[in-house]
């Protein structure tokens, strides 16, 4: 029941007692009253009204038998007043009360004008209430009922921005309109995040279940963003620990492939090697986005290793030598070999173990051959030579690889030892080396057994880097030959060997060597970028230029330059020297610096070259950019107020002072002011003095005198305003009691200097404060002589323009070389702007000659920073 207010109009015998309202609803309201027993028990006409506070037709309500009504057809939410009048005769009566109605309900969400649902700030909009609402209450919940989110709308807004939430998550909205203190039914509604980009699996861990199977462990992310849809679970492996990985091997697997228990995933995978390295790893995926990888890394257990690769021998008249590298599948670490051959009947066998002395098993010291020295762990390539054998005699070999899990699969091969064989070819030497050719020259052996081979063969010796080139010749008699098809500044080690019909020599090695540099190949990764998009400081003179060396394949040189030039006129722009080259590193070396000394709003087009310790110049990179406008830099000046009256400033500032253009062109600069350091914050608003627009500068020798004019107006609030020019108008209803009137005496004066690109200003610090002298008023009681006064300024004016004319004569100034600079701002352009400074602390200053520094702002408009 709502019984807001009720007037009397009745005479003392239609006087009533009361009116209530019975009930309320949306669209219609139920009241009744009671007559007093004078009017009770007579014959009266009653009539009942209903009008909207807020304007609108008048309702006449429908009257029941037993003094009630009904007022229907009513707007929803809004408030009535309801007029029942009572007439008797000619007597008549009014009385008045008032009742606010229920609002109706919201409408659904409004998807075509508010559908993105872009976590986590989403912005919701639904159909408003008929009728009458002050304001709408949002409650947005999760589907577990949490609120994550309420608010009350304002001036009945039917939209509100919710906060916080999560991508990918359905969330229930309800809505419940008010008006007048009373609320609608409620509406209810659902809206899904979209999603986005999972984050990472939590607690990834590995256990090795055999030489082929893992289990991987983990939870689900922190944050799905979405409804998680699959697991994307890949492997790579590696025989080695000194290998690259191999190409991943990727597989998606949803729930039921896979152990799910809450937020914890458990699956096995099947691998195809046993002590095999292998990097595991799991991204999440929603409908729309794969999350980040985790990784974690295992080995299998070990298993029996593979062939030995590359095998075979070479045989003199009395030594076989076997060379081999390492299995090409190990299935653990290789630790050791097992040599196998027959002698006189009995099986000879020598173990090669890594890291510790080899030994003999029995029976083996009786075959003669020399002990080998212990091998590393997983050693690429192993040779042994078997020693103490017969001549010109066919023997079976066997190796035999083993890891810890057992031996492996035998690899047999059958050698020949030689009739005969010559001895080593003697100095060794390699010469006219070049780039991708060398020379190799040595002595013939000392015995000539016959028609002899020789093969020089040229090895990298970078480790892990492997290389080899041959050269042969046929003549017993021949000295040398030439090894081409090198690589370009490698390191290589040459070995020759002669061979005979009756066997092969011992290998002479030559002293490790260089091939000449050549041109260098084009740097990698070249990128120049902007100060401001790495820093946040805005330089446009300066850019930090990266770039990396050239793959280690196309260096081709031991590179220890890079230049710069620029790409139309080939003009140097800076040289880079390399303090520590690595010139055979796997890795490409990263360099970087900052260069300045550039021009602003400019387009640059470079390119870079390295440069070999040979000073051969390489393939370049290009690079283009375009550099870009900033603040104009920190100037520093000096100034002096030569002169300051009621009316009027001459500043002497240094005419340089506002056009430093390094950070671009100035288009704007001038200086604006007011009565209190802590209140020169806006170039125009009702607190801030404008102490003027710079006119022509009056000298030619590096310091000029500005003048500006200034006049003082009240406004309401007490404070002051300068407004700048002769013919300015002042505005009513800013001003109080006078306009242009004379400044006040002992009034104190704060200034700022400000400089603008076409992007950003910078603004000086506060100078000042300048006290206003107040003008002279005199009087016309005083009895002074105008004519007294008058004679001494004729006097001063004619020696001011003597000296001038002899100072002209004798050529000490020129006043027909004399220029007047533009005012940057015209008369009246203040007004134009409403950009505000940003407030720079300083420490007080009260002399007449200070000190005036620009500095750094934010970006601003062309006056304000």
């Amino acid at each position: 029941m709502f019984l807001n207010s009720v007037s009397l109009i009745f005479t003392t015998e239609l006087n009533q007692t009361g009116i209530h309202i019975v009930s309320t609803d949306e669209r219609s309201l139920t009241l009744f009253w009671e007559l007093n027993s004078d009017i009770h028990e007579s014959p009266v006409n009653v009539t009942v009204v209903a009008n909207n506070v807020d304007g609108g037709e008048e309702y006449t309500c429908i009257l029941g038998q037993a003094r009630n009504a009904t007022c229907a057809d009513l707007d929803p939410g809004c408030n009535y007043t309801v007029k029942v009048n009572v007439q008797r005769g000619t007597f008549e009566g009014s009385v008045l009360t008032s009742a606010s109605l229920v609002p109706a309900s919201p409408g659904k969400l409004n998807t075509t004008l508010c559908g993105v649902f872009e976590a986590p700030d989403v912005t919701l909009c639904w159909d408003p209430s008929e009728g009458c609402v002050d304001y709408y209450y949002v409650y947005v919940t999760q589907s577990g009922g949490e609120v994550v989110f309420s608010t009350q709308t304002s001036d009945g807004a039917n939209f509100t921005k919710v906060t916080n939430l999560t991508a990918g998550t359905e969330y229930n909205i309800t809505i419940f309109a008010h008006s007048f203190n009373q609320s609608s039914a409620s509406t209810l509604d659902t809206f899904i995040t979209q999603p986005s980009e999972p984050s990472q699996q939590l607690n990834l861990s590995v256990k090795v279940l055999g030489k082929t199977e893992v289990k991987l462990n983990w939870e689900s992310p922190k944050h799905p963003n979405g409804v998680i849809s699959a697991y994307t679970l890949c492997f790579a492996y590696k025989h080695y620990w000194d290998q690259s990985y191999s190409e991943t091997n990727c597989t998606n697997k949803t729930a039921p492939e896979m152990d799910v228990n809450g937020n914890h995933f458990k699956t096995n995978l099947s691998l195809p090697f046993a002590g095999t390295f292998y990097t595991f790893s799991v991204a999440a995926l929603n409908e729309m986005f794969t999350g980040k990888s985790v990784f974690v890394d295992a080995r299998t257990h070990e298993s029996t290793p593979g062939r030995v690769t590359g095998l075979y021998s070479q045989a003199t008249n009395t030594t076989i030598t076997l060379m081999w590298s390492r299995p090409a599948v190990p299935n653990g670490d290789i630790i050791k070999y097992e040599l196998q051959w027959e002698k006189g009947g009995k099986r000879c066998l020598v173990v090669i173990k890594a890291d510790t002395q080899s030994t003999w098993v029995p029976h083996g010291e009786s075959c003669g051959s020399e002990l080998p020295e212990p091998i590393d762990l997983n050693q690429v390539d192993v040779n042994y030579t078997i020693t103490a054998l017969e001549h010109f005699k066919d023997y079976d070999l066997w190796l035999m690889p083993f890891t810890a899990a057992g031996g492996g699969d035998f690899s047999e091969l059958k050698q020949r030892t030689l009739e005969t064989s010559l001895g080593p070819v003697g100095n060794l030497t390699i010469r006219d080396i070049g780039s991708t050719a060398i020379n190799v020259a040595w002595t013939i052996p000392e015995i000539k057994p016959g028609p002899t081979n020789y093969t020089a063969v040229a090895r990298s010796t970078i480790p892990g880097l492997e290389h080899t080139a041959r050269c042969e010749v046929e003549d017993y008699t021949s000295t040398g030959c030439e090894i081409e098809s090198l690589r370009e500044f490698w390191q290589y080690q040459v070995k020759v060997i002669a061979e005979t019909k009756g066997g092969i020599s011992v290998t002479k090695l030559s002293q490790p060597f260089y091939t000449e540099e050549s041109t260098p190949g084009t740097p990698t990764s070249f990128q120049v970028q902007l100060l401001k998009d790495l820093t946040n400081v805005c330089d446009a003179t300066k850019v930090t230029v990266t770039w990396s060396e050239p793959n280690l394949l196309n260096r081709n040189a031991n590179i220890t330059q890079y230049v710069v030039q620029t790409e139309q006129h080939n003009h140097d722009v800076f040289t880079y020297t390399v303090d520590d080259p690595k010139p055979f590193s796997r890795h490409n070396s990263q360099f970087s610096l900052v260069y300045g000394g550039l021009k602003a709003n400019r387009v640059y087009q470079w390119q870079l070259y390295a440069v070999g310790r040979n000073g051969v110049k390489g393939k370049p990179a290009y690079q283009a950019f375009w550099t870009e406008e900033c603040a104009p830099p920190r100037m520093d000046s000096h100034i002096e107020i030569l002169e300051i009256t009621s009316s009027s400033a001459i500043v002497d500032l240094d005419p340089n002072f506002f056009t430093n253009k390094i950070q671009g062109e100035i288009v704007k600069y001038g200086m604006v002011g007011g009565n209190g350091r802590d209140v020169v914050k806006k170039v125009y608003g009702n607190d801030v003095m404008n102490v003027g627009s710079w006119s022509n500068f009056t000298s030619n020798n590096n310091q000029g005198a500005y003048r500006f004019t200034f006049n003082l107006a009240p406004i309401v609030n007490g404070k002051l305003r300068l407004e700048v020019g002769q013919n300015k108008n002042c505005r009513k209803h800013d001003l109080e009691n006078f306009c242009n009137g004379p400044l006040p005496s002992g009034l104190e004066l704060w200034v700022k200097a400000y400089a603008c690109t076409r992007v950003a200003c910078t603004v000086s610090e506060h100078y000042g404060p300048f006290t206003i002298q107040q003008p002279h008023q005199d009087s016309n009681a005083s009895g002074v002589d105008g004519g007294l006064i008058a004679l001494p300024i004729l006097i001063a004016i004619l020696i001011l323009i003597s000296m001038f004319l002899v100072l002209w004569w004798r050529g000490a100034i020129d006043p027909l070389q004399w220029k007047w600079k533009k005012q940057v701002l015209g008369v009246g352009e203040e007004e134009q702007e409403q950009d505000t400074y940003q407030e720079i602390a300083e420490p007080d200053r009260r002399v007449t000659k200070a000190y005036l520094g620009l500095r750094r702002s934010m970006p601003c408009g062309p006056i304000s920073c």
